[in-house]
């Protein structure tokens, strides 16, 4: 069962993919670019990173002394699978 965010409204799996795709789009970004791009609190970003990265979706690199993160090809795969899902069941994009 998907555990749902409070303060966003969003399932963790919603806010994995939103993360996920937002950096397979625009690459290597710091956490605090995500949190702008994906209009996600700061904190969640920060704690779906590390769980991204435990399942070896999202690499952290340094790059001038700061940490940026980035799509694994994993992550990539990842993404066209759950898109093909999604477009099975469309009702998966209405909203109540």
């Amino acid at each position: 069962m998907l555990q749902y965010c409070e303060i966003m409204g969003r399932s963790k799996l919603e806010l994995y993919m939103t993360i996920l795709e937002t950096l397979a789009i625009n690459g290597p970004m710091r956490p605090n670019k995500i949190t702008c791009e994906t209009n996600i609190n700061y904190s969640l970003v920060k704690k779906a990173l590390i769980e991204l990265q435990k399942r070896q979706l999202v690499e952290e690199r340094k790059v001038n002394n700061t940490s940026v993160y980035l799509a694994t090809p994993k992550a990539k795969s990842v993404l066209l699978q759950f898109k093909e899902i999604a477009q099975s069941f469309p009702i998966l994009e209405e909203t109540l």
